[in-house]
């Protein structure tokens, strides 16, 4: 992986990298008392979640708000294996140089609150998280009538675009329709998940 891509990652997610919160369950320990969520047996603890929220302190940011995104966040980390998306020993030493030469105030604020493991696994999943995303927008993700269509019926759309062709959207709005795609099959991956609240 070239260096310029790793620190291109890292720079465009740090919120996600930073704020992503999941952790594995334990068999022999069981689910932790402070389990919130589990996500396809991925558990979101409250602890976690807590930290993240005193961050967020006096903005407009819910509790409930950081609690859905993780649930997203984790859930399309978990597409990776499906698409061949993975990230060696390498990649995510790498990634935690590049984090720590061009973020060093960030890197060290990140170490004292996670701790050096911790802290790889969120710069990995956010990285994850990213290539997933790419992939999807790039390779598999139709941009049909029928998805334009549902784009245009957005309430921030609702009528003004009714005028406007599949083909002009396509061109002055692509960004926009891409987010509104992924954000539409991330909805779907989350339909179909197995989620418990606890």
């Amino acid at each position: 992986m070239k260096k310029s891509l790793s620190l291109i990652i890292v720079i465009t997610n740090i919120i996600i990298l930073l704020f992503s919160a999941c952790s594995k369950p334990n068999d022999q320990l069981g689910i932790p008392t402070d389990t919130i969520v589990s996500v396809n047996g991925e558990l979101i603890l409250a602890s976690e979640i807590d930290a993240v929220y005193q961050q967020y302190e006096g903005t407009d940011v819910t509790y409930e708000k950081i609690i859905e995104d993780s649930i997203l966040e984790i859930l399309v980390i978990q597409q990776a294996e499906k698409y061949n998306i993975f990230l060696t020993d390498d990649d995510i030493e790498e990634i935690m140089t590049g984090y720590r030469t061009e973020h060093p105030e960030y890197y060290s604020e990140s170490i004292k609150l996670y701790g050096e493991e911790a802290l790889k696994k969120k710069l990995k999943d956010g990285c994850l998280f990213d290539m997933v995303k790419n992939h999807m927008i790039a390779n598999v993700f139709v941009y049909d009538s029928e998805a334009i269509q549902k784009f245009r019926s957005q309430d921030g759309f609702k009528g003004h675009l009714d005028n406007v062709s599949d083909d002009v959207i396509i061109a002055t709005l692509q960004n926009e329709l891409e987010e509104f795609v992924f954000q539409q099959w991330m909805e779907e991956l989350k339909a179909e998940a197995d989620i418990i609240y606890y």
